[in-house]
């Protein structure tokens, strides 16, 4: 594209697992979820450049779609029958900035990122690096 700004693809596939685990509402409801399963791919873009001479910018832009995205569980020690499976497509935005200051150690970035469509959320993070 241009001398400070590139436009980079990608394909990522993620699997992740979360074993048993048991817990007890406010209510006092017991629950055991035997485990969840969640197998995503994800294909987009991600466009950067250098917006001064310490700062760099993104916007990434992805197709997502969760494969698996089913959890199995009971309560009371009775199976749960219907759990809603979290199979299907949601588009992920994300954006950020990363700050490094000429002939210095350290740098931070802050990123803000979310997900529309099957799946719903919205979150932020931020981070500090020390180079020595």
């Amino acid at each position: 594209m241009g001398q400070n700004v590139n436009l980079t693809p990608f394909i990522e596939g993620v699997w992740t697992r979360v074993g048993k685990r048991n817990f007890t509402t406010r209510f006092g409801d017991r629950f055991e979820v035997e485990a969840i399963d969640s197998l995503r791919s994800r294909v987009g873009g991600k466009l950067s450049g250098q917006l001064g001479s310490a700062v760099k910018g993104h916007l990434t832009a992805a197709w997502e779609r969760e494969c698996l995205g089913e959890a199995k569980g009971r309560l009371f020690k009775d199976p749960i029958q219907e759990i809603p499976s979290l199979k299907g497509d949601s588009l992920y935005l994300e954006t950020g900035l990363s700050v490094k200051p000429v002939e210095s150690s350290w740098s931070w970035e802050l990123n803000v990122f979310g997900r529309v469509g099957r799946q719903k959320d919205l979150g932020v993070s931020a981070g500090l690096k020390i180079s020595f």
